[in-house]
């Protein structure tokens, strides 16, 4: 609990002056790529490359 306002001020940090919207936007791709990667990571270890695309 005692690092919770050290997390706040980082987020701030991260996110820059992107507007509420664009924090929306911005957690929405990078779910979509995580969940891209994440089968991947999880199906697809020893594949080419060029199979992934």
């Amino acid at each position: 609990m005692k690092i919770l306002p050290q997390m706040q001020t980082v987020s701030q940090i991260v996110t820059g002056n992107l507007s509420d919207t664009e924090k929306t936007m911005l957690a929405y791709l990078l779910r979509k790529l995580e969940l891209f990667h994440n089968d991947i990571f999880m199906n697809k270890k020893d594949a080419e490359l060029d199979e992934l695309i």
